[in-house]
């Protein structure tokens, strides 16, 4: 992302911006070239799916093209949010998800018991469980 950005940034009159729906991913493009990439809103996309499809984990393949240093944001961002945008955007999406998934979880619960109430019978305990995701990336305190 870092050299991307950097291209993107040093040539903005050249490269023109898009956003592809279907591959949830930014491309730019600039006369016969095409920049394929990902950013935070595309990172968080793929989590989102991994969660939400219950898949085995996900990977990161190249940490070293994330912007350590927060050399492509403005100055006007958060210094300490502005390194490592894509580690972080990973982080966030894996808490926004879970959480998210704990709701729906938790909102199904109370419909059932709900239902069971009508009926005229009865359970007790909830089951939250697990969530059934094993991530295999690296998280950053944040």
């Amino acid at each position: 992302m870092f050299q991307i950005c950097e291209e993107l940034n040093a040539n903005k009159s050249s490269w023109k911006q898009f956003w592809d729906e279907k591959s949830v991913t930014p491309f730019a493009v600039n006369g016969n070239k095409v920049i394929a990439y990902d950013n935070e809103r595309s990172i968080a996309e793929k989590v989102k799916f991994a969660i939400k499809n219950k898949l085995g984990g996900i990977m990161v393949w190249s940490v070293d093209t994330d912007d350590f240093h927060g050399d492509c944001y403005e100055k006007d961002d958060n210094a300490i949010a502005a390194s490592y945008p894509l580690m972080r955007a990973i982080n966030k999406a894996v808490f926004v998800s879970q959480r998210e998934q704990a709701n729906e979880v938790i909102t199904q619960e109370e419909k059932d018991t709900a239902n069971k109430k009508e009926s005229g019978s009865s359970s007790s305990g909830t089951a939250l469980g697990s969530l059934g995701l094993c991530l295999a990336l690296f998280f950053f305190g944040l």
